[in-house]
């Protein structure tokens, strides 16, 4: 994941149906808010806030910044107390906070010199502030309420404020109400945090790869310089001879035949 100060530093003032925008480059940029986006700090069509926020942020290229968001005095509601004991100072302060008009609550108290001060504003507009800054490549930084930058001069949102707050902000940003969480990464980040995590072993995987195609192109090229070795003819046997005797045949002496004649005599047949 990419450090936080490899992000430049800047602040988005939030108005009840404006957002202004200082990123050190001479200017604030702005957006207004239409009443079918929000009204009354609560928002009427996040289809709509979240298409002008992504417009908004690529027409400024403000995608990647540690950004502090500055909540003015108008989307905030704030009550101080008197120093309580700890039983009595959640009650007064869940009290207070049920009167907030919103359905969920970002709120965080902070401790005075003489008492303490509880603040709160609709987290709903905060998570989607959130989301489509940090979906764009930008990291939440703090979300400041308006005693926190107030305390360092600044009276109004301008060039001039936002270069003094550049040089303190860093100063004042544990005072943010809502907790930093991790922040979600854009497509490219991840990709970018994958390759270096698995550059080591993609390598290896590599060489290995190269060293197989190595070994098995030198065995066949070696394998087609040796010539051949012609195989050892193997003997036949030759089958033995084996005599196998010849029946003569009985040829009769003309001597021994003789004719019978009709007499019952026996006559020598020349």
């Amino acid at each position: 994941m990419a450090q936080l100060a490899t992000f430049a530093p800047a602040f988005l003032y939030v108005e009840p149906n404006r957002l202004s925008m200082y990123t050190g480059n001479g200017s604030i940029a702005t957006l207004d808010l239409p009443l079918t986006s929000v009204k009354d700090l609560d928002i009427v069509s996040k289809d709509e806030l979240v298409g002008l926020l992504t417009k908004f942020i690529d027409e400024h290229k403000t995608h990647t910044y540690h950004l502090y968001i500055l909540l003015s005095p108008a989307v905030v509601f704030e009550k101080d107390f008197p120093t309580l004991p700890g039983d009595e100072r959640e009650k007064q302060t869940n009290q207070f906070l049920d009167t907030v008009p919103f359905e969920r609550v970002l709120s965080r108290s902070y401790s005075l010199p003489s008492g303490w001060k509880a603040v709160a504003t609709n987290r709903d507009l905060y998570d989607l502030l959130r989301d489509t800054f940090e979906l764009a490549g930008s990291q939440m930084a703090a979300v400041l309420p308006p005693h926190v930058y107030t305390a360092l001069g600044m009276k109004s949102f301008d060039v001039e404020t936002g270069r003094a707050l550049l040089k303190r902000i860093d100063t004042v940003k544990d005072q943010t109400l809502a907790v930093i969480r991790h922040p979600l990464q854009s497509l490219q980040q991840k990709e970018n945090e994958l390759a270096q995590k698995h550059t080591p072993l993609l390598i290896f995987v590599f060489f290995l790869f190269m060293l197989f195609v190595i070994l098995v192109t030198f065995t066949m090229l070696r394998s087609q310089a040796t010539p051949a070795k012609k195989p050892t003819p193997v003997p036949k046997a030759i089958p033995k001879m084996v005599a196998t005797p010849i029946a003569t045949p009985f040829v009769a002496s003309p001597s021994a035949v003789k004719v019978f004649t009709a007499s019952g005599s026996a006559t020598p047949k020349p």
